[in-house]
């Protein structure tokens, strides 16, 4: 038997690292390039491990017995559960006679020899060089991994060889760049929102939304749910599937917020929700109702999903404003038969159509009076602040003074308490901007300043003046 074809001794002699590169490949015969499996994070979230592709590694060099194959790769691999993946004898590789791959290949046995402490290469020692079916030589051969090999990382994997002569030590042939066999996607499914937010019209005694010129006594909120293991831009070079999917099963949708306006039974113990229904791609009558948070909750049975949730009418509560929180808990399926959960969270808010006047440039080294005055039938109107120093806004919250019917209120003091309770401290000298929104409507508000120097009063502009320009 020759120890080596005479490119791979020439290039030992002359202190070569490697004659050739060693191929990467799949399948039981190899032939073809290892694929870039890609595996959704749900996938893995359930299953914990993502199985390997098939792995052949293409050896051009001559085998001799003693040689050394290494395989590495850049995390650690398990196999059939265990934490040390290539620390068990029931499956070790073969090498196959390349040439007579066709026909009935000669087989050569590969003992196992050793691996990494942390399961990320494993080496194995040539025992039987593969021959011919006419007995000659080999050159070369194909070592087929064994399968069930797993990788827990989460990351891409990467897969290189090497060989190294038996009696030297020498590197015969390696491959010349690590192999990706396995990339993440990131999440598998998409979760949407849609028409979250609603107005809020002080017209109605904030007792319905403002749609257009009309108001409407209910919200209407849309929900979808999309698979993305079709395809997955972005990933690698171009568009690829996930390999390693998660199926969905159940889906629950929560919305957390303040639903006493939707109680259609203020004298019973907790809410009873009125007109809320749901409809949809959802797979038969669902019934929400409200969980221990008070949140409104239910499940969606259906695979690929989409749902329309009616907030129904509110009839002698106000409507309050406040910020609602959507999230979708998706469970799924994997290979495995094991379950996990992913969440989306989606956000608006229930705002007022009430005025909003800003009054600018406001000194703050001076004596300053802001008056706002509600003409209309509206009483106890609450007021917000926003106020901008320097570019930077700061929401002040409700005022600790209200807007009355037939009234005016200096808020200036009041704002000043709310930038010392929001822990502000504001620019001195400087000019600020006060933004006031009421719950009243636009057209009964007024708003008026000046500001005192000494015994000067300089009128303060608003927005209801430049907007009039």
């Amino acid at each position: 038997m020759n120890r080596k074809p005479l490119a791979a001794a020439i290039a030992l002699a002359l202190g070569a690292s490697s004659a050739s590169a060693i191929n990467i490949e799949t399948g039981a015969t190899g032939g073809t390039d290892v694929p870039n499996e890609l595996f959704s994070a749900e996938f893995q979230a359930g299953n914990r491990q993502v199985e390997l592709p098939p792995i052949v590694v293409d050896i051009d060099a001559g085998l001799s017995v003693g040689d050394l194959i290494t395989l590495t790769f850049n995390s650690p691999i398990t196999a059939n559960n265990v934490t040390t993946a290539f620390g068990y004898a029931a499956a070790l590789p073969t090498v196959l006679a390349e040439s007579a791959v066709a026909a009935a290949p000669q087989q050569g046995a590969v003992a196992f020899r050793t691996a990494a402490a942390d399961g990320s290469s494993v080496t194995y020692r040539v025992t039987t060089v593969p021959t011919a079916a006419g007995g000659a030589d080999e050159v070369g051969g194909l070592l087929v991994m064994p399968t069930g090999l797993y990788s827990r990382s989460g990351g891409s994997v990467t897969v290189s060889a090497t060989i190294t002569d038996g009696l030297t030590g020498d590197a015969i042939e390696s491959s010349t760049t690590a192999d990706t066999v396995l990339t993440p996607s990131g999440s598998q499914y998409a979760f949407t929102v849609t028409n979250l937010s609603e107005t809020i019209d002080v017209n109605s005694s904030r007792r319905a939304f403002l749609v257009g010129t009309a108001t409407n006594a209910s919200h209407t909120v849309s929900v979808a749910f999309t698979d993305n293991a079709i395809s997955v831009p972005g990933v690698i070079a171009s568009t690829g599937a996930i390999t390693h999917a998660a199926t969905r099963d159940d889906t629950t949708v929560t919305i957390a917020g303040d639903f006493a306006w939707l109680d259609s039974s203020p004298a019973a113990t907790g809410i009873q929700l009125a007109g809320v229904s749901v409809t949809g791609n959802v797979g038969g009558a669902i019934t929400p109702a409200l969980n221990t948070s008070g949140a409104i909750a239910f499940t969606i049975p259906e695979a690929d999903a989409s749902a329309v949730i009616v907030l129904g009418a509110a009839s002698t509560v106000a409507i309050p404003e406040q910020t609602l929180t959507v999230t979708s808990s998706i469970k799924y399926d994997t290979t495995v038969a094991t379950t996990g959960a992913v969440s989306g969270i989606s956000t608006g808010a229930y705002s007022l159509n009430g005025s909003s006047v800003t009054v600018y440039s406001i000194p703050t080294n001076a004596s300053n009076f802001i008056w706002l005055t509600n003409t209309g039938s509206t009483d106890g109107a609450a007021i917000s602040a926003t106020i901008e120093d320097a570019g930077v806004e700061t929401d002040l919250g409700e005022l600790a003074v209200t807007a009355d019917s037939n009234d005016q209120v200096d808020v200036w003091p009041a704002v000043l308490a709310a930038v010392d309770a929001a822990g502000v401290e504001l620019t001195n000298p400087a000019r600020v901007n006060l933004t006031l929104v009421t719950e009243a409507p636009d057209a009964d508000i007024a708003v008026s300043g000046i500001y005192k120097v000494g015994e000067d009063r300089v009128n303060l502009v608003s927005s209801l003046e430049t907007d009039q320009d």
